[in-house]
């Protein structure tokens, strides 16, 4: 490797003159310079800037926290900062925030300990400017932020301008006879996002303006949550501010069945030259990505080296290609390649997030098949007898405990046959799923539909919190973290109840009927029963009375710490308590914890929340399944149903909805897992998790479970009663459980 005394022997000079045209401490002559750069280009000599640094103590490090690598727009900016410090003393430093607040923070931070001497970024915190002030520019590094503004904060920043394109797009399309617009952007808080809002607004006086995330999933989910108003008046364009976010409406537009020449989708782009395949929206700006990205690198290196220099606002214009707007297609109805039946078929369904999310696509199945699908929603308590005493439906949903009884009493129909044809069957749902949700006696009589185990949920702000944690440790002598035990669930409870004056109650527990209290039960009792039966019944799980006590002691204990309405509590009122802030732990299923994040709208963000296998270890499999009605007249077209609902075609866009299918595929997509956290966990607890099976009378036939939950609960509420102590009660659980079987 070439040294410095290598330059300046062929150059003819001393290694002092390479060193201050190097380091320009000194002026050299043009002629000198000349001689050094091409003794510099012959020798292949490059400088050791760490050694440089070591010893005046100066660095070189540059910051660049990008959001991620899915929109391509990020990847072109990055292109652009690149191309300036390639050939510069200069070190890239990159960063993912993820467009997560912890995330920013902690690269904030690792930046600040590499003593960094400047920044590019784009913010997701722009509340957070303080942080930046004092780890930065109060400390004289400069930083230049790209689209998205801190108020507050004086830096650099460069950006496209977005107000200006947005509205000449708007305008241009309402003076060719569309003013039907929607505008998908993302969070508003951005200023980039605020800026094209203004200006759809300005451009169209007055429009549809909806915020997701930014993300293609959330896009997709905005989109599919407007199927009614697709239908009912259909937009003549739908504009969005980034191609990850178009990526996510056309795929949802053409899910329900619309494309790109009915409802054309207009999005901010990057500069290509691959117009016609650059994108897959049907009109990309260009924004000049690349130049975006070069220029805050030019105005860094500029601050770095000249810190009295004024910070810079650039904004930069994208190319608009008016011809391709003038050429948009006016809305037309969709072209329909099937013949739709004219009476749709009849479903009955759980009322949950899952089949609300079903509800949401179920035009897919029409597109599909030409067959409509009308689907009516029950609540949990009245479902089973609504399905024993009006069979009338074509598809029903049911309990996987309700299977036997079902097809004992005749109500579901034998898909033994069709379901050979799927040859994929078996080995698409996860591990015994297929089995227990619509098997017995080797006969298929329905399909896994909703697949849930429960999950602990902890907030990670409380958990994390030292002051906690120190006094938690004095108390208990142990760590605070996730419990483990039904015992450390118990303590920790008790602790956030008693000794923390951040939150009201360590935990709400769900008692107000016997579906959400039986449950419970089980859960204690599958930890402290120490067999190895695949298949357990709920009556033998209360043949040994040591592990019944134990079960119903731990209750009993945690009862005088949780939040005290358990007797009114539910499944959903657990949780809507834990995301209130009253509680610091919950333990239920995840379309229940989905299902209320949406309904408060709240984000699930993986830096607050936590998730944990429950304690014990050993969560309920359960699930839902659907099958076809025996008694139906269009049982082949209510198989197409099922299967269309049930296996892999649609199990991702269900996913992204919020709906946990039991295909195996969906716990291994690592873009599910960022929307899902606790996926991973499914995995694990499946393989650990046992079914609660209904038990047989002496005759072999199937005693429906919500009458053994009735025993098990009403013989509990009386201890909480007060009427019988535990050690009766669990005598008389016994008894009933005994005379239920002998018939």
């Amino acid at each position: 490797m070439a040294t410095i005394k290598d330059v300046a022997a062929l150059a003819g000079v001393s290694t002092g003159t390479v060193s201050n045209y190097l380091n320009k401490t000194k002026p050299v002559s043009p002629e000198t310079a000349q001689k050094i750069d091409a003794a510099i280009k012959e020798s292949a000599y490059r400088p050791n800037y760490l050694a440089k640094n070591l010893r005046t103590k100066q660095y070189n490090d540059i910051g660049v926290l990008l959001p991620n690598f899915e929109d391509n727009y990020y990847i072109k900016v990055l292109e652009g900062i690149e191309i300036v410090f390639r050939d510069t003393p200069y070190t890239i430093n990159l960063a993912l925030s993820h467009e997560r607040k912890d995330y920013e923070i902690s690269c904030i931070e690792n930046f600040a300990r590499k003593q960094i001497c400047g920044l590019i970024v784009f913010t997701s915190t722009g509340e957070e400017w303080k942080k930046y002030y004092d780890t930065f520019t109060d400390r004289g590094i400069p930083l230049v932020l790209i689209d998205r503004k801190m108020e507050g904060l004086e830096s650099s920043f460069v950006m496209s301008d977005n107000y200006a394109t947005i509205y000449k797009i708007t305008q241009e399309l309402v003076q060719n006879g569309r003013d039907n617009i929607w505008l998908l952007t993302g969070p508003e808080a951005y200023f980039c996002e605020s800026e094209c809002i203004r200006g759809f607004n300005n451009g169209l006086g007055q429009g549809r303006v909806f915020t997701s995330l930014l993300t293609k999933e959330d896009a997709f989910r905005a989109i599919v949550g407007l199927s009614g108003e697709l239908k009912s008046s259909p937009p003549d364009a739908i504009i969005t501010t980034s191609e990850n976010k178009a990526k996510g409406i056309i795929e949802s537009l053409k899910f329900l069945g619309y494309s790109q020449s009915t409802i054309p989708v207009i999005t901010l782009g990057e500069e290509n030259w691959n117009q016609m395949t650059g994108s897959v929206a049907a009109l990309a700006t260009s924004r000049p990505a690349i130049k975006i990205g070069s220029t805050a690198a030019t105005i860094l290196i500029e601050e770095i080296e000249n810190p009295v220099v004024e910070s810079k606002n650039i904004f930069f214009s994208d190319t608009i290609v008016k011809e391709n707007l003038k050429n948009f297609p006016l809305f037309a109805p969709p072209k329909r390649s099937v013949v739709h039946s004219s009476e749709p078929l009849n479903v009955l369904m759980l009322d949950t997030i899952q089949t609300h999310a079903l509800q949401t696509i179920v035009d897919n199945f029409k597109e599909t098949y030409g067959i409509s699908a009308k689907i009516t929603v029950e609540n949990h308590q009245n479902l089973l007898n609504r399905i024993m005493e009006e069979p009338t439906s074509d598809v029903i949903m049911y309990d996987m405990p309700w299977l036997q009884s079902l097809i004992q009493n005749g109500i579901l129909a034998d898909l033994t046959e069709p379901t050979k044809k799927s040859n994929r069957y078996q080995e698409l749902f996860l591990p015994r799923t297929a089995e227990l949700f619509g098997q017995w006696n080797e006969q298929v009589y329905g399909f896994p539909f909703m697949y849930a185990l429960q999950i602990l949920y902890y907030r990670k702000d409380l958990f994390e919190n030292s002051e906690n944690r120190s006094r938690y440790r004095r108390r208990y002598r142990s760590e605070l973290a996730p419990p483990t035990t039904w015992k450390e669930f118990n303590t920790i409870t008790q602790f956030f109840t008693q000794h923390c004056d951040s939150v009201e109650w360590g935990t709400s527990f769900p008692a107000a009927y016997p579906e959400c209290l039986a449950p419970e039960i089980y859960l204690r009792l599958l930890s402290f029963e120490h067999n190895s039966l695949v298949r357990n019944s709920s009556t033998n799980l209360f043949l040994n009375n040591q592990n019944v006590l134990k079960a119903y002691v731990a209750i009993l204990r945690l009862l005088k710490y949780v939040k005290p309405d358990y007797r009114q509590a539910n499944d959903e009122s657990v949780v809507e308590d834990f995301f209130n802030g009253k509680t610091a732990m919950v333990i239920t299923y995840p379309p229940f914890f989905n299902k209320v994040a949406l309904q408060t709208n709240q984000v699930i963000k993986e830096e607050a929340i936590g998730y944990s296998a429950i304690p014990g270890g050993i969560p309920i499999l359960g699930g839902w399944g659907l099958g076809v009605n025996s008694k139906s007249k269009r049982i082949d077209e209510a198989f197409k149903f099922i299967k269309w609902a049930c296996m892999d075609n649609i199990s991702a866009y269900f996913s992204v909805l919020g709906g946990f299918s039991a295909v195996q595929k969906i716990y291994q997509n690592d873009e599910l897992a960022k929307l899902y956290p606790w996926f991973p966990l499914y995995s694990a607890a499946h393989k650990v998790a046992k079914p609660i099976v209904p038990p047989l009378t002496r005759s072999g036939e199937v005693i429906p479970p919500n009458i053994v939950d009735n025993i098990v609960c009403n013989r509990f509420y009386e201890v909480l009663e007060r009427k019988t102590e535990v050690h009766e009660a669990i005598k008389n659980t016994q008894n009933d459980l005994a005379s239920l079987i002998q018939g």
